[in-house]
């Protein structure tokens, strides 16, 4: 919601209860980590974003990741349509080809 009392939008922001990231966590991290990390290429869940990377974080990612690899795929296959993530989940695993959702 904004202060506007005109506005009829009063859903609150869908990131408003997400956590802050603590720099000093992020940065002890990225000392562990960056090695697994190649300079230049963009990384999605740990990968390298690549259509098969993409492919499987739909099937197994959280719902975020699930519409970041969409819009990887949709870059990368502009003549398919945009993958519905926010589908009912029975007709999302039915395009996806597998038998149910689990994740892992």
């Amino acid at each position: 919601p904004n202060d506007d009392p005109e506005d009829e939008n009063v859903e609150m922001d869908p990131d408003e209860d997400l956590s802050w990231p603590d720099p000093a966590l992020i940065t002890q991290w990225w000392q562990t980590h960056s090695g697994r990390f190649r300079p230049g290429v963009r990384h999605l869940c740990g990968r390298a974003i690549n259509e098969a990377a993409a492919e499987e974080v739909l099937r197994t990612g959280y719902q975020r990741q699930r519409a970041a690899a969409a819009l990887e795929l949709a870059l990368r296959r502009p003549r398919e349509p945009l993958f519905e993530v926010r589908a009912r989940g029975d007709i999302q695993c039915r395009l996806l080809g597998v038998g149910r959702y689990s994740r892992g």
